[in-house]
């Protein structure tokens, strides 16, 4: 196996665990559509990963695609970190709605 197909499987090892985070995590705002669609992506990249170990190679192409896929995992991770930061931050200085003391 060479030094691209490692890249490969290790990228699609890393969305596959974005996605299965994605779909569990209470963080990420998502409907159900989107859940299920993030554990067809995660199912998807352990058999895109699987083919590229047992062939020894991907098609010319599988690195742009495992490329742009773990981009868009690690974007999507930290738009919900920061967001989720940024709820934490108001609900601490403002206080939650439902639990003002002067109410």
């Amino acid at each position: 196996m060479d030094a691209g197909s490692i890249y490969v499987c290790t990228a699609y090892a890393v969305v596959c665990a974005a996605c299965i985070a994605g779909a569990f995590s209470r963080d990420y705002s998502a409907n159900l559509l989107q859940r299920l669609a993030l554990g067809l992506f995660a199912l998807w990249s352990t058999w895109r990963a699987q083919l590229v170990y047992e062939s020894g190679w991907g098609y010319p192409h599988e690195t742009l695609v495992a490329t742009a896929l773990l981009l868009y995992a690690a974007g999507s991770a930290l738009k919900t970190m920061t967001w989720q930061r940024r709820r934490r931050r108001a609900l601490k200085r403002w206080g939650h709605p439902a639990r003002r003391k002067d109410d």
